[in-house]
């Protein structure tokens, strides 16, 4: 808890490859806090515009969105307040960094939204 609340960005990319780890070899207990994951997500995020951590935010959201349509038995599909976090999050921040790779990281992880998501509700 202390490192996901530190002021130190290197911190949190710890905290998101034990993140990854654990989506690794405990997913069902990331499935169960994912809308906890997405708003911890968006607080350093909108706190920090380091590049760094910003590609290992969005990475872990890409393995997380890939377990979420693959991994599980049935595909995932995002309650009402888990989707009211993320995707106005990914909408914000896919023009906020100037750097192609990441504007197109989110773009691809919006898509993913349209699948995870009812699509009319997405737009």
């Amino acid at each position: 808890m202390t490192c996901m609340f530190s002021a130190d960005f290197k911190k949190h990319v710890i905290i998101i490859d034990q993140l990854r780890q654990t989506l690794k070899t405990n997913p069902k207990s990331i499935v169960n806090i994912v809308d906890i994951i997405f708003k911890w997500c968006y607080i350093r995020l909108t706190e920090s515009q380091n590049t760094t951590l910003a590609l290992n935010v969005i990475d872990f959201l890409s393995d997380l969105f890939s377990y979420l349509l693959e991994g599980m038995e049935e595909p995932y599909e995002l309650w009402d307040h888990e989707a009211y976090v993320i995707i106005p999050f990914l909408c914000e921040k896919s023009g906020a960094y100037n750097s192609a790779v990441i504007k197109d990281k989110m773009k691809s992880l919006i898509k993913l939204c349209f699948k995870l998501y009812d699509p009319k509700k997405v737009l």
